[in-house]
């Protein structure tokens, strides 16, 4: 058993640069943390039963993030086959990812609970990734893990099912932002699409797994480069363009979607592409100058330190 000394952990959100889908055929996938989106638990006073407190941003929601909260706990302890008496003291949660937005709230949340459980004493440090990803099939059924990499590491991530998993350096930070589509994401039904879509059009979807794949390499040689800005940006502006074809091509781009994507090309955006599952959740942009004013309260920088664009 641990000592009283208060236990502090926070995980992030997460976005998707290139490689959803793909990814489960063993390709591989570019994934960044969104540190201004992040979700914090704290543990203390272990002499108490479990207590929950909380706060969420997103206030309609409170009743359903405590539900996701208990379920993955709940689950946690039984994969474990333990009790919750092995989890008890007063648990503080503060959160601002948006749930159900493909950006990684599930992911951030199954972080902080494995790393709870390993500073319990009931999971070794080296099994938090691990039990994390078993934890999100809760919410995903057979997690990749590229979430749980997204969630956990605080640099770009190369991500392979192989276990290939290394940081990607750079020292360019490109303008993306997220935005809200204004719909959901429907992260099951759109798994259930590209795969029908893999029987129905076989040559056509190991193309697409292709193209995605070459997506994943030319954002890496992208923000790898040492030639100009603007070679750079054309690179990395191609990438995207064609990582957004594979979600046309598999269906998953809907009307919501579609009208979101059109409005930032017409703003000034030069690449935009879903990020997540797609059929909604959000949308990541690419900018060669800082959005307009009237645009940028609704957009959430991946980077924000602006003196490391040039």
């Amino acid at each position: 058993m641990k000592n009283k000394a208060c236990f502090n952990t926070t995980a992030h959100a997460k976005c998707i640069l290139a490689g959803e889908h793909a990814v489960l055929k063993g390709c591989p996938a570019l994934v960044l943390p969104v540190h201004l989106k992040t979700l914090t638990l704290s543990c203390q006073d272990l002499d108490r039963e479990v207590h929950i407190d909380y706060q969420h941003s997103y206030l309609p929601y409170e009743q359903t993030f405590l539900l996701f909260f208990w379920e993955t706990l709940f689950e946690g302890v039984k994969f474990l086959k333990k009790d919750i008496h092995h989890i008890f003291g007063r648990i503080s949660l503060t959160n601002n990812i948006p749930m159900g937005g493909g950006i990684g709230f599930s992911a951030a949340l199954c972080v902080v609970i494995a790393r709870l459980f390993a500073w319990r004493g009931l999971i070794n440090e080296d099994q938090i990734f691990s039990f994390a990803k078993k934890m999100e099939n809760i919410f995903h059924g057979n997690s990749s893990g590229l979430d749980i990499a997204g969630a956990m590491f605080d640099q770009i991530t190369h991500f392979e099912l192989s276990g290939d998993i290394h940081s990607i350096e750079s020292d360019w930070q490109p303008r993306l932002y997220l935005s809200y589509s204004g719909q959901p994401k429907q992260t099951a039904h759109a798994v259930n699409l590209v795969m029908a879509f893999r029987k129905a059009h076989r040559a056509l979807a190991n193309r697409l797994d292709q193209e995605m794949q070459d997506s994943v390499l030319q954002i890496e040689e992208a923000l790898q480069s040492k030639k100009s800005l603007d070679h750079r940006l054309s690179i990395f502006a191609n990438a995207l363009f064609h990582a957004h074809h594979c979600f046309q091509e598999w269906g998953l781009i809907t009307p919501t979607l579609h009208n979101h994507i059109d409005e930032l090309y017409r703003m000034g955006a030069i690449a935009v592409k879903p990020t997540g599952a797609g059929e909604g959740g959000y949308v990541l942009s690419l900018w060669k100058e800082t959005p307009p004013t009237e645009l940028l309260p609704q957009l959430t920088p991946i980077f924000f330190q602006d003196n490391l664009h040039h």
